[in-house]
């Protein structure tokens, strides 16, 4: 995955003493969110980035909005490309970093495959849950929607 910066470490503090933030926009970028202890963001969007330490998002009370589109995780979400990378794409093979994520009401997790709903099954705020049409299996959509979680397909913006 091909970036353009990459935020971490000093970045990452100068962003925890913004006291007016309210909304956060990640794109193209490696991000390392380690230390991210922000009390006024209320909103993050994350777009085709590698990122890291998402668990410590859950250090920003504020935060209740969660936006991926086409991002890696820490070998949590990967990026799959066949011989001849005519069949790309973003598959999410263990959602347990998603579980730290208490204050998360709404999550998007866009042009990317999901293969493991346990974490966000155990996410205690999740209510609104925005996935790709096709994105999930049939029975993982029955457990979101039995533990009350409202399921919203759209389909996938190129």
């Amino acid at each position: 995955m091909d970036s353009f910066s990459e935020i971490a470490g000093i970045s990452i503090n100068k962003i925890n003493t913004l006291t007016n933030l309210k909304g956060l926009y990640f794109i193209s970028s490696d991000v390392d969110l380690n230390n991210m202890d922000n009390d006024t963001v209320n909103s993050i969007e994350i777009s085709n980035c590698s990122v890291a330490n998402i668990k410590d998002l859950n250090n920003c009370s504020s935060l209740n909005e969660l936006n991926f589109s086409k991002v890696v995780i820490n070998n949590k979400i990967i990026f799959v490309s066949d011989e001849d990378e005519l069949d790309k794409k973003y598959v999410l093979k263990n959602s347990s970093d998603f579980e730290y994520l208490d204050n998360i009401e709404i999550l998007s997790i866009r042009n990317i495959q999901i293969e493991d709903v346990s974490g966000f099954l155990k996410m205690d705020s999740l209510n609104s849950f925005t996935i790709s049409k096709g994105s999930i299996l049939e029975n993982d959509r029955k457990l979101l929607e039995e533990s009350e979680i409202t399921i919203i397909e759209k389909i996938d913006d190129e």
